[in-house]
């Protein structure tokens, strides 16, 4: 599903979770398409931002 979204142009993100110390060190870095940031703001079609 994820390759699907950036065949799209789709911008994906990678925003580590409580239990992901590890995934903390990429943290500012991209494997491909996939950008890992520390955090991320969704704002929708609608302009509510989550």
């Amino acid at each position: 599903m994820v390759k699907k979204l950036l065949r799209k142009g789709t911008r994906v993100v990678s925003v580590p979770g409580n239990h992901d110390e590890l995934a903390r060190k990429f943290i500012g870095l991209a494997f491909g398409d996939i950008e890992v940031v520390e955090d991320a703001v969704h704002v929708t079609a609608d302009g509510k931002r989550l």
